[in-house]
């Protein structure tokens, strides 16, 4: 019946589907089953309106943070409805009008993620700061990072403090911040804002 070649030939799923479940050999196959999803119901959707590709393109692209807001809808919150109703744009079912699920819970899992794998997540208030201080780059290290001998008196650039290292520092504190703070740049505005 062609499943010799299958690395689970001898288990049959139509008999057992719950062998999915209870044999220790599936435990991969779990995460290629939800891969596979993925792929043929998520990744390869587009419906001429609109595309997961060319969206995951844009969103890269743009600015994922300061546009992950709890009260719009973002690029997370249409994979989201993509999973649970078919289609991008809820309610998908005119006769059984579902509301987006856990939206505000899919876009702090969603930035949790993102910040996990060390995406680049960086506000509009960021990036015109990160773009102006790498024009003045070599100003802020001869004049800024530098320390004082203390017996001479001499000033010398700074073995401890880099620019790099201020650079991340600034951006996590700025656009991530600590217990619901954050270091102020410029952020803020009406459209702006970030409320994650």
């Amino acid at each position: 019946d062609g499943r010799s070649n299958n690395r689970y030939s001898d288990m049959n799923f139509c008999n057992d589907p719950e062998a999915i479940c209870t044999d220790p050999r599936t435990m991969k196959l779990r995460w290629e089953v939800a891969l596979f999803e993925w792929v043929e119901r998520i990744q390869s959707y587009d419906d001429g309106k609109w595309s997961y590709i060319k969206q995951l393109h844009s969103m890269m692209e743009g600015d994922l943070f300061s546009e992950l807001r709890f009260e719009r809808t973002h690029f997370i919150d249409s994979v989201g409805s993509l999973l649970t109703q078919g289609c991008p744009f809820p309610p998908c079912d005119k006769n059984n009008q579902q509301r987006l699920h856990m939206s505000r819970e899919r876009k702090s899992n969603f930035r949790l993620i993102l910040e996990a794998l060390g995406l680049p997540i960086k506000s509009t208030a960021f990036r015109e700061m990160e773009s102006y201080l790498a024009s003045v780059k070599q100003t802020f290290e001869d004049v800024v990072l530098r320390s004082k001998h203390p017996k001479h008196k001499q000033t010398y650039q700074s073995y401890r403090y880099h620019f790099s290292d201020f650079m991340e520092s600034l951006r996590l504190m700025s656009d991530v911040g600590f217990d619901g703070k954050q270091f102020f740049i410029g952020q803020g505005s009406n459209d702006e804002e970030v409320d994650i």
